[in-house]
């Protein structure tokens, strides 16, 4: 491969990370907005109900996300190391170079982690 054909890679996924965030925010936008609006509380056997099918639902966003940033990076890495040897400008190699992804998962744990405390939250209360 080529340096654009990674750099077509990078991009593909780069959008899908995007795509998962984006149906991260809806759907907990959606069931935190639903949550907040109840008028009736709900039963105890919803509320386990839901904070179960919730947290696995979470998990599993979460993991297709890590998984995600796992492949991102290594393309990155194969990118970098195909961008020293492209036709490219020294300012374009040097900002390549200095792609950095070190705390995408860790912020992304965290991320999910909050936003699983709130709605646990309001699922409780």
């Amino acid at each position: 491969m080529d340096f654009k054909d990674v750099a077509d890679l990078v991009v593909s996924s780069g959008n899908r990370i995007d795509n998962s965030w984006r149906y991260f925010v809806a759907i907990n936008t959606v069931v935190i907005g639903w949550l907040i609006s109840l008028s009736q509380p709900l039963t105890t056997g919803l509320r386990l109900g839901l904070c179960l099918i919730y947290i696995v639902a979470s998990l599993l966003n979460l993991a297709a996300l890590v998984r995600e940033y796992v492949v991102f990076r290594q393309l990155v890495v194969e990118l970098k190391s195909k961008a020293s040897d492209a036709s490219l400008t020294e300012e374009s190699k040097r900002l390549i170079s200095k792609i950095e992804l070190k705390l995408r998962v860790p912020m992304t744990i965290v991320v999910n982690i909050v936003i699983v405390c709130v709605i646990m939250y309001l699922v409780v209360t």
